[in-house]
């Protein structure tokens, strides 16, 4: 099918190995979230077809004879809805699977027995699912049939109720069956809909700052991940996930499993969530009145409560431990420059009198070497300085020139410091690493393998480099192959 507008468009033939196409038919869409408007039957001489019925102006189903051109109606949708769409014919010939839509957001699956001559038989009958926009059925054989509802493929047999046998990570947009085998399940491939989303990628790493392999994404976290962060000991994984629909704070174990909620706080922005030292506290900002603050959830609790660590006017962002666990880094804009302050991390009312002012910076990070690391708002560089003493007399050193604030990010390690490359106008290059002993820097990953980066962080172990990317809204086919 061809469209030539949103009303009108072609169906068009044209040979699998290639070849000319050859124009069979004009038809008119009604406008509704149909997933498909063709279907071959089994023996390939006819096509089943949705098109606008010109005596009752709903959307309807046709079968058209390709031998001669000749047209007949297959279902007759009723008032009060806005018609149907999808076919899909059984094996044999002897059922036809459709959707029929009652508005944009509602459909029904129907099921239409047919005779030899493909004519119906009866009225048709109704799989008993929620009517919540299922779509896309497709055959598994003569008896089973599967659909889509949502991001659930669900298999359906006459008298049963429909169970689920998959779950896609998005919402799909249609199915069909790549091949039946005897006995055998049949394999799938399925349209699934990117929405626009961050991902969790992965970097091996051979050494401190070579790459051991190409980026591969961690599937098992969705589309709607964004601040990966590991405990210190490689158990447990904390990140923002939109997956409940507003952005909260969620944790798996290091492989990925066990996925649990941890915040429901029902706000539109939160994020950045970090490990305390000893692994069981997480810091993390959120909006939850006019200003963002930080706050703290102890993940040992079933359902933890968070409590606020900062209250001051303007708000804090960025939230970092201190190696002791006693402290907590944040930035806030004080007259149109950003700041660094030390909070105490203890449970208390935290007043202005309890955080300590640093000097400009953002993002700040200590290392295993006894020094704190900042980059600067809409400044080149990335910074260090040594925490003996008065942090905030001890003189301040640039390590790399190729990072600019406030988008900077950057993650280290013992042996230096992985970071975004950025060129002069600030944009993003690709990953660098810094080597503290050989004062010098290396590529690692340039964009054109990452994409666009939008938070960085290393394993415990410093064996993968950890990183997410916004995915492009789009569609992914998958082949899915049932055991």
């Amino acid at each position: 099918m061809r469209r030539h507008g949103a009303a009108s468009g072609d169906i068009i033939v044209i040979p699998a190995r290639g070849g000319s196409e050859r124009t069979l038919r004009d038809i008119r869409f009604v406008t509704f979230p149909a997933s498909s408007w063709l279907a071959w039957t089994a023996d390939g001489a006819q096509i089943a077809f949705a098109s606008q019925s010109l005596e009752s102006g709903r959307s309807a189903l046709f079968l058209m004879r390709l031998a001669d051109g000749r047209v007949r109606s297959l279902t007759a949708p009723p008032n009060g809805v806005i018609g149907d769409a999808s076919p899909a014919f059984s094996p044999d010939g002897r059922s036809l699977a459709f959707v029929r839509w009652s508005s944009p957001s509602t459909s029904t699956l129907l099921v239409q027995t047919l005779s030899g001559d493909m004519e119906a038989v009866g009225e048709p009958a109704t799989v008993p699912v929620a009517a919540t926009a299922a779509a896309s059925p497709a055959w598994a054989d003569n008896k089973r049939l599967l659909f889509s509802e949502r991001a659930r493929i669900l298999e359906w047999e006459a008298g049963a109720v429909p169970e689920q046998i998959y779950v896609s990570s998005d919402r799909l947009t249609g199915l069909a069956i790549a091949g039946r085998g005897a006995g055998k399940s049949p394999s799938v491939v399925a349209a699934q809909q990117n929405d626009s989303g961050s991902q969790i990628w992965t970097i091996p790493l051979r050494t401190a700052g070579v790459a051991g392999g190409p980026p591969a994404v961690l599937s098992r976290f969705g589309s709607t991940s964004d601040n990966p962060d590991y405990s210190s000991d490689g158990k447990h994984i904390v990140f923002v996930s939109r997956r409940s629909g507003t952005p909260e704070v969620w944790m798996t174990d290091g492989d990925g499993a066990n996925l649990t909620q941890l915040t429901r706080l029902g706000v539109q922005s939160l994020g950045v969530p970090r490990w305390s030292p000893d692994n069981r506290h997480v810091a993390f900002f959120a909006r939850i009145g006019t200003e963002p603050q930080i706050y703290v959830i102890d993940a040992t609790q079933d359902r933890p409560d968070p409590w606020q660590a900062t209250r001051e006017v303007p708000g804090c962002n960025i939230p970092s431990w201190s190696r002791s666990g006693k402290f907590l880094y944040c930035s806030r804009r004080i007259e149109g420059e950003m700041r660094l302050y030390r909070v105490p991390a203890e449970r208390g009312e935290t007043g202005d009198s309890e955080m300590i002012r640093w000097f400009e910076g953002k993002s700040a990070t200590e290392t295993s070497d006894g020094r704190v690391l900042y980059i600067k708002n809409d400044r080149p560089g990335l910074f260090a300085r040594s925490l003996a003493g008065d942090p905030t007399a001890n003189p301040e050193a640039k390590l790399v020139e190729d990072i600019r604030g406030p988008y900077g990010l950057f993650a280290p390690v013992a042996e230096g410091v992985y970071y975004t490359g950025q060129d002069s106008s600030g944009n993003y290059t690709g990953l660098r690493f810094f080597d503290y002993a050989r004062r010098r820097t290396v590529d690692v990953a340039p964009k054109s393998i990452t994409g666009q980066v939008n938070s960085l962080t290393v394993t415990p172990d410093g064996t993968r480099l950890v990183y997410t990317k916004v995915r492009r809204e789009g569609i992914d086919l998958t082949l899915i192959q049932f055991q």
